[in-house]
């Protein structure tokens, strides 16, 4: 009777673990009408150097320095058991400065403050209980201000330019796997594959450069084979 009564016991417990897996199982997928939040939120500081001895004196001199913010929220919306809809709101913050000798002296310093809006379909694929693989369509639009100082001899010194204009458009198209860890939060690894890049940067006049309707223009198409484009993620579905 005892020997029964803990298998009794350890079969109720296994049954109620085991129902509270699958309740969990459940709810861990895409459904129509469930919306998710997430994000991504990156700081990268990166700092050239040239190491020089003179005379048995060692001394590091920067070259190049480089500081960039960027946020990048989203909102998806699930349409159907496999197609999702949704926008990324963002804010971009590039800080980069070239130097131009050994002495930190630099010859150009360059401000970026870009404001964006992402657009996005994905289309779902479920291949597990609680792993789906997706392809994602979006097109990120921007425009914000482009500010550079430039140290110029004609000037006698640091000259600071008007703002520029900057507009930004990047049509792309990439895969990615998404996991849930439970029935609220889920973990995405998406890649970037296919991308065109396109940038304009304009000013109406140019202290610097002497120029009258500067327009700087940048095209760039990209097929990525490699893991460069790769990010992590985290979703909250509710």
């Amino acid at each position: 009777m005892y020997f029964c009564y803990l298998n009794f016991l350890q079969m109720k417990l296994i049954s109620t673990v085991f129902i509270i897996l699958i309740s969990t199982i459940a709810y861990s997928q895409i459904e129509n009408g469930k919306k998710s939040i997430g994000g991504i939120f990156n700081i990268y500081n990166y700092n050239q150097e040239i190491e020089t001895v003179t005379n048995g004196t060692s001394q590091i001199n920067k070259i190049k320095s480089e500081f960039n913010f960027n946020i990048n929220p989203y909102f998806e919306f699930v349409v159907s058991e496999k197609i999702a809809i949704g926008f990324a709101p963002g804010y971009n913050y590039t800080k980069t400065i070239e130097y131009s000798t050994l002495n930190n002296v630099f010859d150009n310093t360059i401000k970026q403050n870009l404001i964006y809006i992402t657009p996005f379909i994905k289309t779902y694929r479920k291949i597990g209980e609680r792993l789906y693989l997706y392809a994602n369509l979006a097109i990120t639009i921007g425009k914000g201000t482009y500010k550079q100082m430039k140290l110029n001899s004609t000037y006698n010194g640091i000259v600071e330019d008007d703002p520029m204009s900057i507009f930004r458009i990047i049509p792309n198209a990439g895969v990615g796997m998404q996991y849930f860890l439970n029935d609220k939060f889920a973990i995405n690894f998406q890649w970037t594959a296919i991308q065109y890049y396109y940038e304009t940067i304009k000013q109406s006049t140019s202290t610097i450069n002497n120029d009258t309707d500067y327009t700087l223009t940048t095209k760039e198409f990209s097929i990525n084979l490699d893991m460069s484009s790769l990010y992590l993620g985290l979703s909250y579905y509710f």
